[in-house]
């Protein structure tokens, strides 16, 4: 297989997706394996053409493998979903990888589920926790639930102010905690039952220290711990940032700057290489509106250069809530 990998690459060059391997036959020639691989596009008289001759797949693997490619995904989890995408036999494109979507992925949203424990947001400088923690929180309010809004972000110029005036906009009143101990006061003084969120400072998630220091409060509170991540980085940046928020507990993410990124694929290659669940989706600066559920098919209209359609289509649920 490996021999065959290095062939692959020789002729199509670091950039080919593997379509799909197999153990040959005598029809191959005799060969060991036989490794199907494609280019951004196939065209008629591909290999992939070749392989699929017959199926009633080829046009949607096509479409697919355009679309893959674009979002700069990486060629092995392009590879899986195509593979799914060959097993569920159908020529519409958007369904085929909405289910290869659905079968490769979880889906763990927050929507408007009353919370067993607070949710603490942990990510990178920059990722927009602050707004999101806004946003989750006017959720919540105009839900009717009892909220609170938390910072632990005394350091960076200004978040307290910010996440003030959010606070103030949905008549709450922020609740700063200066350190571990100062959280797990500030939690024990939380009514039962109410929707309660936790901003923290962007750290680097190389830097071990920094986050033993993040440690510390997810220690010092029952919170869960939820990711938040931009969308639009590189693919294999993406993963190592997720791995290490993953270290600190997190087992779901919410995406941000949708509206502003072209290229997804770094989300996918995430929650493919750490297992993290899908959870949330968030886009605009307006704490009022701008978030909902990340599904099977809202992901699957993304990467489909249909974004806006699937944004829409949260906007649409959010406002007949």
């Amino acid at each position: 297989m490996s021999e065959a990998m290095e062939l692959v690459r020789a002729e199509l060059g670091k950039d080919a997706i593997i379509v799909s391997t197999r153990n040959g036959d005598a029809e191959d020639g005799g060969y060991g394996v036989k490794v199907t691989a494609a280019l951004e596009t196939a065209t008629p008289g591909s290999v992939v053409y070749e392989d699929l001759a017959g199926t009633g797949t080829e046009d949607v693997l096509d479409t697919l493998l355009e679309w893959l490619a674009y979002h700069r995904t990486p060629p092995l989890l392009a590879e899986k979903l195509l593979n799914r995408v060959r097993r569920l036999e159908t020529d519409d494109a958007l369904m085929a990888l909405a289910g290869a979507l659905d079968s490769e992925f979880e889906f763990a949203p927050l929507g408007h589920q009353r919370l067993a424990r607070p949710l603490i947001l942990i990510g990178p400088p920059g990722a927009g926790k602050t707004v999101t923690a806004a946003k989750l929180a006017a959720r919540a309010v105009l839900d009717g639930q009892a909220t609170a809004l938390i910072t632990t972000d005394i350091v960076r110029a200004g978040a307290v102010e910010q996440l003030g005036a959010y606070a103030k906009l949905l008549k709450l009143e922020i609740k700063v905690a200066d350190g571990p101990d100062a959280l797990a006061r500030t939690v024990d003084t939380l009514p039962a039952g109410g929707f309660f969120v936790i901003d923290t400072p962007g750290i680097n998630p190389f830097d071990t220290s920094v986050l033993k220091e993040i440690s510390t409060f997810l220690d010092a509170v029952d919170a869960e711990p939820v990711l938040v991540l931009p969308a639009g980085g590189d693919a294999f940046e993406t993963v190592e940032t997720a791995e290490a928020f993953a270290s600190l507990g997190a087992s779901r993410f919410i995406v941000t700057r949708l509206d502003t990124s072209h290229r997804l694929g770094s989300l996918i290659a995430a929650a493919d290489a750490v297992r993290l669940k899908f959870s949330e989706a968030t886009f605009g600066p307006y704490i009022g509106d701008g978030i909902g559920p990340v599904s099977p098919m809202f992901l699957a209209l993304a990467l489909t250069d249909r974004l806006g359609e699937a944004i829409s289509t949260l906007s649409t649920i959010e406002a007949t809530s």
